[in-house]
């Protein structure tokens, strides 16, 4: 998750947020995550095909994209950073849940399936947010960590829409 690792530094870099408020951005991010997740559980309590999960999964993606798009739009806005970076948590927040909805539904339960399935989700997890730093670092540019959080949120739907 490159977006909660350096929202406090993107906050210093971008000045969107005063600076003094770094800390709070990272409470809005985590309480927006928590209630996202909490809403998730609720909505997959009631999901009863894998084309749901597909389909409901997407809007989370299409939630959390949205939340970047503020950000990336206009970057300068006070007022859409402190939404961006709520909407984002919010839609964010309940996928790893769905994903691994997804994989126990599609996978046969073994030791092994389920080894190549952790893999791949905490490879993801680490990928990420060194990518981020390294293409920062590089460029000197806060609103990479935008850009590439957005990017993994929006190249999630390209798979699911055969599913769906």
């Amino acid at each position: 998750m490159a977006f909660s690792s350096y929202v406090e530094d993107y906050i210093d870099d971008t000045s969107a947020i005063p600076s003094d408020l770094a800390g709070w951005g990272l409470a809005v991010l985590w309480i927006a995550i928590t209630l996202g997740r909490l809403g998730g559980l609720h909505d997959q309590m009631n999901i009863e095909s894998k084309a749901q999960l597909y389909l409901h999964l997407y809007w989370w993606l299409i939630a959390g994209g949205f939340g970047c798009a503020l950000m990336l739009l206009f970057p300068s806005n006070e007022a859409c950073a402190w939404i961006g970076i709520f909407i984002y948590g919010f839609g964010n927040g309940p996928c790893v849940g769905y994903c691994y909805d997804i994989n126990n539904r599609i996978t046969i339960p073994s030791e092994f399936g389920m080894s190549i399935v952790m893999f791949g989700l905490n490879f993801g997890a680490s990928i990420v947010p060194y990518l981020t730093a390294l293409v920062w670092d590089d460029t000197g540019h806060a609103y990479w960590l935008t850009l590439i959080t957005f990017l993994t949120m929006v190249s999630e739907k390209v798979p699911l829409l055969r599913f769906s």
